[in-house]
């Protein structure tokens, strides 16, 4: 049986590296300190060959049980550049924001800014920020609006259910967030849901209805209005392309 050492830590780092862009699910093995990264955690990837084992455990007893990983366990992640991500407790990483994406999310930030946080109205957070909607469930929206009444915001993070949050497709996250996400904020009850794609140029709008369900997927392309303050907010998408 082939124990996980010292010798595998860098052929596992190149297989990370070369995964980072993937946003494939991290299942998380086992809980010691790894050099030279000095990693809380041992992160090892689905696709990574079978004869590995972490720590004597099998791998394969690993997929079929996942330990979940928890908020206190979350912040231990290593602070590596990527953007970490716990959705019932597995565990995603994705890449940093592509310069398009961070510029995308400026041009719509400054809307509503102007519209919502300058009005005192709330306010408009952009990543990296923590959101905290369950124990086993924190994510890093790229946007994420909170109404003044709304008080969710301690000094660490953001705790519990915002008025908007919004999404940016990026190569990394394109496989898992639009259904993904979509999921999760339905299943924790989030208003409003926006899914902005810059290869389509669209934003993808899911409110949510009286049922508790998202209602139909609405594409927009020219102008979308927040309506959870008076008079709404408006974003010109024709400023943001």
């Amino acid at each position: 049986m082939h124990s996980f050492g010292e010798r595998d830590v860098n052929p596992l780092i190149d297989r990370v590296d070369t995964a980072k862009s993937r946003g494939t699910h991290v299942p998380p093995l086992a809980e010691f300190s790894l050099s030279p990264r000095r990693m809380k955690y041992s992160l090892c990837w689905q696709e990574f060959r079978p004869g590995i084992e972490c720590m004597s455990i099998p791998s394969e007893t690993i997929r079929k049980s996942p330990t979940k990983l928890t908020y206190n366990e979350y912040v231990l992640l290593p602070d590596d550049g990527n953007r970490h991500e716990i959705i019932d407790g597995r565990h995603y990483m994705y890449a940093a924001p592509v310069p398009r994406q961070q510029a995308i999310s400026r041009h719509i930030q400054f809307q509503l800014y102007q519209q919502i946080e300058l009005t005192k109205l709330g306010q408009v957070i952009d990543s990296p920020i923590d959101l905290q909607l369950s124990d086993f469930d924190v994510v890093q929206p790229d946007l994420v609006v909170v109404l003044a009444g709304n008080r969710i915001i301690t000094q660490t993070r953001i705790l519990g259910v915002p008025d908007l949050l919004i999404e940016i497709l990026s190569p990394s996250n394109r496989k898992h967030d639009p259904e993904l996400k979509k999921q999760l904020y339905e299943q924790f009850a989030v208003p409003e849901y926006w899914i902005v794609d810059p290869d389509e140029c669209v934003v993808v709008r899911f409110r949510l209805e009286e049922t508790g369900k998202f209602g139909q997927a609405i594409e927009i392309r020219d102008a979308i209005t927040f309506d959870g303050v008076p008079g709404g907010a408006t974003v010109d998408l024709t400023r943001v392309w």
